[in-house]
């Protein structure tokens, strides 16, 4: 324990790049106090095999976004009693699948009926959200 404050175990998955836990660290550190950094092991006998996904013991100051990028490369993050938040608005307290009031809307223009991948203004020429 940190001071009486417990600390919670985050899970970073998808983050692809692996060499330095230094940025990981840092961006971590914008969300609370980072007491430690490991890869996770599918199994713990078997010292040579990780799942590629981090483990962050860190006490949690403000809330984590689900999603983060650093250095470019974008990871999800989870943990314990997270606040729910939406993938598709970031708003808090809905999940994207049918409870978004934003799921039938373009990803890219804002529109209704049509996905990002079908989307004329591709190039954001039309309105934005």
């Amino acid at each position: 324990m940190d001071g009486g404050l417990l600390s919670t175990m985050v899970h970073l998955f998808d983050y692809a790049y692996t060499e330095d836990v230094f940025l990981i660290e840092t961006l971590s550190n914008t969300y609370g106090k980072v007491k430690g950094i490991r890869l996770q092991k599918p199994d713990i006998s078997r010292k040579d095999i990780f799942t590629g996904t981090r483990l962050i013991d860190i006490v949690i100051e403000r809330t984590t976004p689900s999603l983060v990028s650093i250095n470019c490369f974008i990871g999800r993050v989870w943990y314990k009693d997270q606040p729910v938040i939406c993938n598709s608005c970031s708003a808090q307290s809905h999940k994207a699948n049918n409870e978004c009031p934003d799921k039938n809307k373009c990803h890219r223009c804002n529109e209704a009926d049509h996905l990002a991948r079908h989307c004329t203004n591709a190039w954001g020429t039309g309105s934005s959200p």
